[in-house]
């Protein structure tokens, strides 16, 4: 096959064959579809063809829908990803999100080694061996998200400190820095902090805000998607 023509959605993942794509949709999650792209390649898609985009790479991968951002998140743990894809994810734009899908997945794949912790048979042994090096690969990307994030932060915090040279006060920064704390945890450990405030609304009998019920949802359909094979 020749590929000629620029590609319109970069971010996306490229296969050679429709059954290639095929193949990896049915590997990590089924509501994905193949289509031919102009470029000559074969992408994957959850929603119906849209018309080409000229959008940079890190607007594509900031607008695609959390199965598939997951999947591109999956993709890069693995290292199958182009070098633009890569450098998106790790945007300033995208890298909170990266963090927080990373940090589902290691939920996942914590889940799965406690479920077959018991198990000592021949298959579970090598199950093991593979989720191990994928495990391995996973928290290396995310201790290179949260550096990441890390020299954002940084550059936030000499910010507010020339915000503070021009007349806010110490009680103002100390409590921008309790609410960046906050925000930083919730985006971290979302599924957990979602749960946690769900049932604190039930408790006290109150009616569950639809942003949560969407929040819930959006987790639930990653999980749904990825935990029968995250490698």
């Amino acid at each position: 096959m020749t590929h000629t023509k620029t590609c319109t959605t970069p971010a996306k993942a490229r296969f050679a064959t429709t059954t290639a794509a095929a193949r990896t949709a049915a590997t990590y999650v089924h509501n994905l579809t193949p289509y031919l792209c102009a470029c000559g390649w074969y992408h994957l898609t959850s929603k119906a063809i849209v018309p080409a985009t000229s959008l940079p790479v890190t607007e594509q991968v900031a607008a695609l829908g959390d199965v598939e951002f997951a999947v591109l998140v999956v993709q890069d743990v693995r290292a199958t990803v182009t070098p633009v894809q890569a450098g998106a994810l790790r945007d300033v734009a995208n890298v909170e999100r990266w963090i927080r899908a990373l940090t589902h997945l290691q939920s996942l794949v914590e889940a799965q080694f406690e479920e077959r912790a018991e198990d000592r048979s021949p298959e579970a042994e090598a199950w093991r061996k593979g989720a191990a090096a994928f495990r391995d690969a996973l928290l290396s990307r995310l201790g290179e998200a949260t550096a990441a994030a890390a020299e954002l932060r940084l550059a936030e915090a000499a910010e507010a400190a020339a915000h503070a040279k021009a007349g806010r006060s110490l009680a103002e920064l100390r409590q921008r820095a309790e609410l960046d704390a906050v925000r930083r945890l919730v985006q971290a450990y979302g599924a957990q902090f979602n749960a946690l405030l769900i049932e604190e609304y039930q408790v006290l009998e109150l009616a569950v805000p639809p942003r949560l019920r969407r929040r819930q949802a959006r987790d639930a359909a990653v999980t749904t998607a990825l935990t029968p094979a995250l490698w």
